[in-house]
């Protein structure tokens, strides 16, 4: 009875050993980070700024954090042969690695709290990404700026705050990048409290983003004014922009009943 037992038991560990070596199935990460957002991503008001965002303790206890975050890391990146399939992964890789950081500190007033002055948030090691140890701010900036230029993607990744543009309900995806872009962009811009208000004839006030990130925009499309007016016909060249004050409170809801 007892070598029936071990024997047993040794089948299962060797299972198991398989299991956690065996290599993640393509689109893995995408799977578990689709699955995650469609059970906590929330909508909802915070200081009077209609936002999306998630239920953080939710996530953090929710065991497909672990195995989206280590298809992340074993991910094949020759797999991506687009460059939409490459700038959709890493606008989802950014999105992932943002709400996983502050969700493995939860609780946390902001994400900035999670660094210091000398060693900002930004800069902070995220773990294995695809292969490689990075931060955000390598992901942000020696990633989707640039190699990409796209400056839609500055309404695309978000950094688990309330003045960032919405945290999307679904994943960025090769086949209809164009138009969630778009859509990410003119969601952000209609935003009252935080992406674009006109102020008075000839004066607006837009979201800081704008002019942070003022050399993307202005290299598309000329100006920063010119970039706007797709999605806001009534700014004109001449239009002075005045900017919201940032904030940089985690974007958290609790579902309730």
């Amino acid at each position: 009875m007892l070598e029936v037992m071990i024997k047993r038991t040794l089948c299962f560990m060797s299972l198991m050993i398989f299991t956690w070596c065996a290599p993640l199935q393509a689109g893995e990460f995408e799977t578990q980070f689709s699955a995650l957002l469609a059970t906590h991503h929330l909508r909802g008001t915070i200081r009077g700024i209609d936002l999306s965002g998630v239920n953080y303790a939710a996530f953090k206890s929710d065991p497909r954090i672990a195995l989206a975050g280590k298809a992340l890391a074993d991910y094949d990146l020759a797999s991506l042969k687009t460059e939409k399939e490459k700038l959709a992964f890493w606008i989802n890789a950014y999105n992932f690695s943002a709400i996983r950081l502050v969700a493995e500190n939860w609780p946390v007033k902001s994400i900035k709290d999670l660094g210091s002055i000398f060693s900002p948030v930004w800069k902070k090691d995220l773990g294995v990404v695809a292969g490689q140890h990075r931060s955000l701010d390598e992901i942000e900036n020696d990633i989707l700026r640039r190699d990409f230029k796209e400056p839609r993607i500055h309404a695309a990744i978000v950094c688990a705050s309330v003045s960032c543009p919405d945290l999307r309900g679904e994943l960025f995806v090769a086949a209809k990048l164009e138009e969630q872009l778009t859509d990410q962009m003119k969601v952000f811009l209609n935003n009252k409290k935080k992406g674009f208000a006109e102020t008075n004839a000839g004066e607006a006030t837009v979201s800081p983003i704008f002019k942070w990130f003022a050399s993307d925009f202005e290299k598309k499309s000329g100006s920063v004014q010119a970039f706007i007016k797709q999605y806001q016909p009534a700014v004109l060249g001449g239009t002075k922009l005045g900017y919201f004050e940032y904030d940089w409170g985690v974007n958290n809801f609790v579902k309730t009943p």
